[in-house]
């Protein structure tokens, strides 16, 4: 990790220095970069798409705490960040702007860099060799973050926010999470939150544990989590695992409707379209009568009956798929949501009706309602079709 490490440094004050002549800097700090950044130091990357939700100023929120933890003289930290905002994103580009003069400062000089464009020798050169891995989007818009995972079959640590890839992946001893997976309604207020969490797991956890070093110089607690993060991270999140994934999921459930639909010179086929024909035509006809719910006790652990009458239009009710939806105590709606699929019971007059017996299985104030779509065995989703009809 170490010849990684300097050959990142090597990379990076080429980068620098190309950077500086092209903006005419002086000959005496064309020299002083060629002493830029340790290969001994702790080292944190930060490097992506500077989009606002990125949150690229998180690090910078409080700069006098920065300037303390970076500038500790016994543990010394070095700050690596690269990237680029899109043409169009105003909020990105002045993100940057900021950051880039805050690191110009006195106290940050040196100990901050800044490489501009993210590309893939830089990336390269990045995931290799950091010791910590910094993401800090805002839950839940992260999409996923490979990056991430490039840092972690390279032996780095991930800390971030438990959002994308890092949610799934954290588990407590392979690195460090910012904030524990919670969104919040004021973002001013979650911004000043999670970046004080950031200080104070460098401060007090990531930084003392680098820098704990046995007689031989080992520092034996973090390969710990190194290893952990290894073992736990590089099985799961690869091409391999996401290639089973899909002809688990995927492939295998297409190609066995596809053979099926090609039965009998795909008379199948042609059953299903003539299905959807009809289910189109008559859909807009389809609506709820009535729901209840029965239970001699709304306790948990006693039975509870949901019931859901339709007027199916002359769809055939068993092409009707009806849920009830239901969740305890919504501080955000659905967010706890559970799905239930009712049973179809019996058809009279136009009308079907579904039902489902089952136990109540918590307490609190329950919110209920029922959804009924389109029903195939050829559609996996029910939500394929963009048809739905709701309760009330």
């Amino acid at each position: 990790m170490l010849r990684l490490k300097t050959q990142l440094i090597a990379f990076i004050r080429k980068k620098l220095w190309i950077q500086a002549k092209e903006r005419g800097a002086s000959l005496s700090e064309l020299i002083r970069l060629r002493e830029v950044l340790n290969p001994n130091y702790l080292t944190i990357g930060f490097a992506r798409r500077f989009a606002s939700y990125k949150r690229g100023y998180l690090l910078f929120m409080n700069e006098e705490r920065l300037a303390k933890i970076i500038n500790n003289e016994k543990m010394p930290v070095q700050i690596v960040i690269a990237g680029k905002a899109h043409p169009r994103d105003d909020a990105g580009k002045n993100i940057l702007k900021k950051i880039i003069h805050t690191i110009r400062k006195p106290e940050f000089k040196d100990k901050i860099v800044f490489i501009e464009d993210y590309d893939m020798d830089v990336a390269k050169n990045m995931v290799t060799a950091v010791d910590i891995w910094l993401n800090t989007p805002r839950r839940p818009m992260e999409a996923c973050g490979t990056s991430g995972m490039k840092v972690a079959v390279n032996g780095g640590l991930n800390f971030s926010i438990l959002d994308g890839w890092w949610d799934q992946a954290y588990n407590g001893h392979n690195g460090w999470a910012i904030g524990a997976g919670e969104e919040y309604d004021d973002e001013n207020y979650q911004d000043i939150i999670e970046s004080e969490e950031i200080y104070d797991k460098l401060e007090n956890e990531i930084i003392p544990l680098f820098y704990q070093r046995d007689k031989t110089g080992i520092p034996r607690e973090w390969l710990s989590i190194v290893k952990n993060s290894m073992e736990s991270i590089l099985s799961t999140f690869n091409t391999t695992r996401m290639v089973i994934d899909y002809v688990k999921k995927y492939y295998l459930n297409l190609h066995t409707t596809s053979t099926d639909m090609e039965k009998n010179n795909y008379s199948n086929a042609n059953t299903f379209v003539k299905w959807q024909e009809e289910v189109n035509s008559k859909w807009s006809s389809v609506k709820f009568s009535s729901t209840e719910e029965k239970a001699i006790d709304f306790s948990i652990g006693n039975n509870i009956t949901y019931r859901a009458i339709i007027e199916h239009g002359g769809i055939d009710p068993l092409s009707i798929a009806v849920y009830v939806i239901t969740e305890y105590n919504p501080v955000k709606p659905y967010e706890n949501a559970r799905s239930y699929e009712l049973n179809f019971e019996k058809e009279e007059n136009g009308k079907a009706s579904y039902k489902l017996d089952m136990m109540l299985e918590n307490t609190g104030r329950l919110e209920i309602f029922y959804v009924a779509f389109p029903k195939h065995k050829y559609i996996p989703n029910l939500f394929e079709s963009n048809q739905m009809i709701l309760s009330g």
